[in-house]
């Protein structure tokens, strides 16, 4: 695998000792080709959306169409929630 600038990884011991023992099995030249196929299989196996304001009106509008309950749910008030919760 051709390495490169990129992000530095400080695994749980238990995923840093699957990591290990993947390379010790032979299966990988080295950590950064275990975590990289990884992440191509979880990309090719579609990874959740980001949890965008978009996505969370989509969300709710779904369960909307779905009308299993009755109720009033804002949210605009929710979106403006969350976004002052970060701050």
């Amino acid at each position: 695998m051709a390495h490169s600038d990129g992000l530095v990884l400080t695994l749980p011991e238990p995923l840093a000792s699957e990591v290990k023992r993947a390379v010790e099995e032979g299966g990988y030249s080295d950590p950064e080709d275990v975590v990289a196929a990884a992440l191509s299989d979880w990309i090719a196996r579609g990874r959740p959306p980001a949890m965008t304001a978009a996505r969370l009106r989509e969300l709710v509008e779904e369960a909307d169409r779905a009308g299993d309950e009755d109720g009033d749910f804002d949210v605009e008030a929710l979106i403006k929630e969350l976004h002052s919760a970060k701050k």
